[in-house]
């Protein structure tokens, strides 16, 4: 897929790394074979404390530049990158995901449309049966968030995200939390559009074919773990914005939505319940634990 426009932007893409040496070449190498003209796109990596062989991963490949942020935290990574970018679209991903070769041409061609920000789908890397289920699941979870007009509902992940450098310049970047501060740069983005009397739904976008691949995401224990931890920073979270979570009336459209777009007959559903309940539980026994350690805050 190439860029719709005679003039190609060019995009910085930003991706923070620590100890990411099992995965870290697989990302670039997804990243050099992008399906976007190789003189309009750079790939910065912002190495936040390796102790491993990143570094030298990252410096061996030639379509990366290696930077260091020493303060602790991807956000404060991410803004390191965003700090030394040139380009007028700063793709995000993480150092553990394989963006599809035309990742950056669709990312590119919402942007040129009209949206400030718009994030992709992720799909887990050689997922079971149970992984296809949730894949399933999480994209119709995302297409009715972004499609359902409700501001409250909208949230960010970083692992798929681009932005044009307008809107983040005017944010001033991430704030540099452990946790959500990608959810709190879109509810931002909501509230200032809100603010100019423009229907967010115009310049935040989700694509279904801006696709990564997760590699970390490689059994379903990790899913649960990923709940229980987004279950307890929501309980914990010294900031305020974030958004709401699905209602159970929304929770059932999601789940037909699944249902219908995976063609799943009883066997199916039965499996998707199997798959998604347990995550449930996880998502509410974070909110209710009590040792967590102190989030991280500091104005980029």
């Amino acid at each position: 897929m190439a860029p719709t426009s005679r003039r190609t932007p060019f995009v910085s893409v930003v991706i923070p790394a620590r100890d990411a040496a099992g995965t870290i070449g697989r990302c670039l190498d997804a990243l050099a074979a992008q399906q976007y003209p190789a003189d309009r796109y750079e790939v910065l990596v912002v190495d936040n404390g390796s102790r491993d062989a990143t570094a030298e991963i990252v410096s061996g490949k030639p379509r990366a530049t290696l930077l260091t942020e020493t303060k602790p935290g991807a956000y404060a990574a991410r803004n390191r990158g965003v700090a030394a970018a040139r380009g007028e679209i700063v793709a995000f991903t993480d150092a553990d995901c394989m963006p599809a070769p035309d990742w950056l041409a669709t990312a590119v061609a919402a942007i040129g449309d009209g949206a400030s920000i718009v994030l992709g789908r992720r799909r887990a890397y050689r997922p079971s049966r149970a992984l296809r289920l949730l894949d399933a699941y999480e994209a119709a979870k995302e297409a009715f968030v972004f499609n359902s007009g409700d501001p409250m509902l909208a949230y960010g992940y970083t692992a798929n995200m681009a932005v044009s450098m307008e809107e983040l310049q005017r944010q001033g970047g991430f704030a540099e939390l452990m946790r959500g501060a990608d959810t709190e740069f879109v509810q931002a983005h909501v509230a200032h559009a809100a603010a100019m009397g423009v229907p967010h739904g115009r310049t935040l976008r989700y694509s279904s074919e801006m696709e990564i691949v997760h590699l970390e995401m490689r059994g379903i224990a990790m899913y649960y773990r990923k709940c229980f931890l987004y279950g307890r920073h929501r309980r914990r979270r010294m900031t305020g914005r974030y958004c709401r979570p699905l209602s159970r009336a929304e929770r059932m459209v999601v789940l037909r939505a699944t249902i219908r777009e995976a063609g799943l007959g009883s066997v199916g559903r039965i499996g998707l319940m199997a798959v998604l309940g347990p995550g449930l539980t996880a998502w509410y026994a974070g909110r209710l634990s009590r040792s967590f350690s102190p989030i991280a805050r500091s104005t980029p």
